[in-house]
C-alpha cells in the first residue's frame, strides 16, 4: 500500500511539471524587446535561398525574391571579392649611396592594360594625372607595399620613379620578351631594395643667328655626337630641360631638320646638380634639290629620298610631289650619298655607291629603273602537279667570297591561282625562295626556263625531318645547318654559301624536339639545354 502512495506521488509531480511548461514562453518571445539576431552572412542568405525552411516557404514570392537577391548586396559582393586571390609586393627605393627615396612612386601595370579579367579597370592618381594599374608613394624610409588581385594578365610591370636627379627602375613579371620572368602570383613577393642611380640636368634654349627662339629643337646629351644618352624638345620660347643625364664630361648639342647641327658643347655633370643657361645656336643648313623620273623621263610621286652624310651624321629625307621635284634640307655640312627604294623600281644608289651630291647642288636628275618582273610556277617535283599555296620573295643573291651563314627567313605563304605568281626580280642580283607546307623548301639563282625569258619554273621536292630526345630538364633548342662537305688533306670545306642557313626550333619539356619542311642533304644539328653542354651531330 505505501509503495503505491509513493508511485502515485510521483506520478501526480510529474504531471504538474509538464502543464507548467505549457504555459511558459518561447525562446523567440522570452528574448528582450531589444535584442537583436544574429548577423547573417551573404553564404547564410545563399544557403537558405536554396534550403527554404518552414518560415520561407511560408513567406511571400515577394519576400522570397527578397531573400534570393541577398547575395548581390554590397556586403555579398565584398564578400566574393575577398575570395580573389591577392599578390603584395613591397620592397624599399633607395639611391646610389644606399639612402631612402621619400614619395617615389611605385606603380604595377599590365601590358595589355587589362589587369584582370572581369574586374574594374585599375587606375589611381600620380601628380595630378590619372593613370592605369596600380600605385603608391613610398613612406619617409623608401618603404613600399602594393597589395593587389593577382593579374590574369601574362605579363606586368613594376615601374619605379622618383625625381629628374634619379634614374627609373622597371621591372617584369611573366615572360615578355624571352626574359622567362616569373609571374605575379598569389603571395608574398619581397624585392629588396630598388635602387635609382643618381643623375643631373641641364637647361637653357636655343636661339637662330639673330638671337630668336627656335621651337621644336631636339637638344641631347651623350659622350660623342651623334650617340645620344638623354634628349628633350624645346618649347615656343626654345627652352629646354634635360632630366636625368647621365653623370661626367658630356657634350650637349641641337638639332632640327633645315638646320646644321650646333657644335657641340662640353659640361661636367654632377650628381643631383643641374647646369642652367646653356646655349646653343642654329643656322639654316644648305639644300639639294632635283626631280625623281623613271627612264622614260616621267616624273615619279611620292618617291622617297634620302641623303646621308658620307662622314657620318643626321640623314635629311625628302618625298618627290607630283611633277617628281624634291628639296632635302641637310643638317650636315658634309657631302651626301644619295639612296632611293621604290616599289617596282631597282634600288638607286646606297652604301657603297658613287652617288654623291655635294650641299647647294640644283637641278639634279635621279633616274630609277623599273625592276624586272619575273614568273614562277611552282609544282610538286614528283608529279609535275602545280602547288596552289606557297611563299616566294627575291632576296640579294649571297656574296661568292664569303660562306653565307644566316638564319632562315620563312616567307609569308599565300594562294597562288594556277600554281604562279609573278614578282619583281632581277636574275643579275637576286636569288629566289620559295617555301610550301609539306614540301622541301627551295633557296637559288634565278634561271629562266628559256634564254631571255622571264618565267621560271621551280619543282619542290617532298619535306624531310629531323626529330629526336635530349637527355635534359627543360626545353632543348635545336639548331639544324644543311651542308655540303668535301674533304680535303684532312680539312672540310662548305662548298656551298647558300647552303649554310641555319634554321631553328624549340624542343618539348620531355627533351623531344622534331625540325620539319627540310631539303634532302647532310645536316649539323646542335643541341642545346640549359643544364649540360652543347651537343653536335652530323
Amino acid at each position: 500500500m505505501r509503495r503505491w502512495l509513493l508511485a502515485l506521488g510521483i506520478a501526480l509531480v510529474a504531471l504538474l511539471a509538464w502543464l507548467a511548461s505549457l504555459d511558459a514562453p518561447s525562446d523567440e518571445s522570452a528574448r528582450a524587446p531589444d535584442s537583436k539576431p544574429a548577423p547573417v552572412t551573404a553564404a547564410d542568405a545563399d544557403v537558405r535561398a536554396r534550403l527554404p525552411t518552414a518560415s520561407t516557404d511560408a513567406a511571400t514570392s515577394s519576400e522570397r525574391a527578397a531573400v534570393e537577391a541577398t547575395p548581390s548586396d554590397p556586403s555579398s559582393r565584398a564578400a566574393v571579392a575577398s575570395e580573389v586571390p591577392r599578390a603584395r609586393v613591397h620592397g624599399r627605393v633607395v639611391d646610389s649611396m644606399g639612402r631612402p627615396l621619400a614619395d617615389a612612386h611605385v606603380e604595377l601595370r599590365s601590358v595589355n592594360l587589362v589587369w584582370r579579367e572581369g574586374s574594374p579597370r585599375a587606375e589611381h592618381e600620380w601628380r595630378g594625372r590619372t593613370r592605369r594599374g596600380y600605385g603608391i608613394a613610398t613612406s619617409s624610409d623608401g618603404q613600399f607595399a602594393l597589395d593587389v588581385p593577382v593579374p590574369t594578365s601574362d605579363v606586368v610591370i613594376l615601374g619605379v620613379e622618383a625625381d629628374e636627379y634619379h634614374d627609373t627602375h622597371r621591372r617584369t613579371f611573366g615572360d615578355a620578351g624571352a626574359q622567362n620572368a616569373r609571374r605575379l602570383g598569389e603571395g608574398d613577393h619581397r624585392l629588396g631594395d630598388i635602387v635609382l642611380a643618381l643623375k643631373a640636368c641641364v637647361s637653357g634654349r636655343v636661339v637662330d643667328p639673330t638671337g630668336a627662339p627656335l621651337p621644336n629643337v631636339s637638344v641631347a646629351v651623350g659622350k660623342s655626337k651623334p650617340m645620344s644618352e638623354a634628349r628633350d624638345s624645346t618649347d615656343a620660347a626654345g627652352r629646354f630641360r634635360i632630366e636625368r643625364a647621365p653623370l661626367g664630361k658630356r657634350l650637349v648639342w641641337a638639332e632640327r631638320s633645315g638646320y646644321l647641327t650646333s657644335a657641340p658643347l662640353e659640361v661636367e655633370l654632377v650628381a643631383g646638380a643641374a647646369i642652367e643657361g646653356v646655349e646653343l645656336a642654329l643656322r639654316r643648313g644648305q639644300t639639294i634639290e632635283g626631280v625623281v623620273v623613271d627612264e622614260g623621263g616621267q616624273p615619279l610621286s611620292r618617291v622617297r629620298v634620302l641623303a646621308s652624310p658620307i662622314h657620318g651624321g643626321n640623314s635629311a629625307t625628302a618625298r618627290s610631289s607630283t611633277d617628281g621635284a624634291f628639296e632635302l634640307a641637310l643638317s650636315e655640312d658634309a657631302p651626301h650619298r644619295m639612296e632611293i627604294e621604290h616599289a617596282g623600281y631597282d634600288a638607286y644608289g646606297g652604301n657603297g655607291s658613287d652617288e654623291v651630291l655635294e650641299p647647294g647642288s640644283r637641278g639634279v636628275r635621279l633616274v630609277l629603273r623599273r625592276a624586272l618582273q619575273f614568273e614562277f610556277r611552282v609544282v610538286d617535283a614528283k608529279t609535275d602537279a602545280a602547288i596552289t599555296r606557297f611563299g616566294l620573295r627575291a632576296a640579294d643573291a649571297p656574296d661568292s667570297n664569303s660562306r653565307w651563314s644566316s638564319t632562315w627567313e620563312p616567307s609569308a605563304i599565300r594562294d597562288a591561282p594556277g600554281g604562279a605568281l609573278t614578282i619583281y626580280a632581277d636574275p643579275a642580283k637576286h636569288w629566289i625562295h620559295c617555301e610550301a607546307p609539306g614540301h622541301a623548301p627551295h633557296e637559288g639563282p634565278i634561271a629562266a626556263d628559256e634564254p631571255g625569258g622571264t618565267r621560271q619554273t621551280l619543282r619542290l621536292g617532298q619535306a624531310g625531318r629531323v626529330r629526336g630526345r635530349a637527355p635534359c630538364n627543360a626545353q632543348p633548342t635545336v639548331r639544324l645547318e644543311r651542308q655540303r662537305i668535301q674533304r680535303s688533306n684532312g680539312v672540310d670545306f662548305d662548298l656551298s654559301p647558300f647552303l649554310g642557313r641555319v634554321r631553328e626550333a624549340t624542343g618539348a619539356f620531355d627533351g623531344s624536339f622534331e625540325v620539319g619542311d627540310l631539303a634532302s642533304g647532310t645536316y649539323c644539328l646542335d643541341v642545346l639545354c640549359a643544364d649540360k653542354a652543347t651537343t653536335r651531330f652530323e
